[in-house]
């Protein structure tokens, strides 16, 4: 991506400026797609990034949109980012956990902190994809993996929010842990892997037993547990 920068580069502009009018110079959709992405990625962030966005069309223009949302911390950008706008808030509402979010804390208290947050990036309090990110930057973060934590939480949806999502983070761990050639076919689990007695997750290990972990795996580590849950699995 460095090619183009020096190529808009001149000497009458700033480097800011040199970025900019290169990326509207040039005359291939997707060189403009590379030019204008590299420059909201580019440090420091171009002051007109957003209009940056708008010269692209389609999957690229909400891309763009996407990545000015997270290197910003502004999810109104996520308003502009197409079908990725749900996962788009969602990166915003996770890369903001540090700030708040205390794992160590009780799930409900969590909860309960959790309230005025969700609502800030443009998410319903309701919705329980936020909650599924919650649920697995906490579940993720205790060893063993637990459960009946989840019980603790007095409003039904996040209590299966919770419960889903622990479910989730289990095959994840697994898969992960099997990815990286560790065996799990028989026996006990690793310390590091081994939940807390669930009959729930003793019969995922048992069934992904039967479909894969007692074969090599051909897959990459699955992303890290810092990024936004799913829901799928059952509780």
């Amino acid at each position: 991506m460095f090619w183009l920068f020096v190529l808009a580069c001149n000497g009458s502009q700033s480097p800011q400026e040199a970025k900019t009018e290169g990326c509207r110079a040039l005359n291939d959709d997707a060189l403009i797609a590379t030019c204008v992405l590299a420059a909201v990625e580019s440090t420091p962030l171009v002051e007109n990034a957003n209009e940056l966005c708008d010269l692209l069309k389609g999957k690229d223009r909400h891309e763009c949109h996407f990545r000015l949302a997270e290197r910003t911390d502004t999810p109104a950008h996520c308003a502009h980012a197409g079908d990725f706008e749900a996962n788009c808030r969602l990166h915003v509402f996770s890369q903001r956990f540090p700030k708040w979010l205390k794992p160590t804390l009780p799930l409900q208290e969590i909860a309960i902190q959790a309230q005025s947050f969700i609502p800030e990036v443009g998410l319903a309090s309701d919705d329980p994809r936020p909650w599924s990110a919650i649920w697995r930057s906490v579940l993720g973060s205790h060893s063993p993996l637990d459960r009946s934590r989840c019980t603790t939480l007095v409003d039904p949806m996040h209590r299966e929010a919770c419960a889903h999502t622990a479910v989730a983070l289990f095959h994840d761990q697994l898969t992960r842990a099997w990815s990286q050639g560790i065996d799990l076919c028989k026996g006990e689990l690793p310390n590091h892997l081994a939940p807390a007695p669930d009959p729930v997750l003793e019969d995922v290990l048992a069934k992904r037993r039967e479909e894969n972990l007692c074969t090599k795996s051909p897959l990459p580590p699955p992303p890290g547990t810092t990024l936004p849950g799913t829901l799928s699995g059952t509780p």
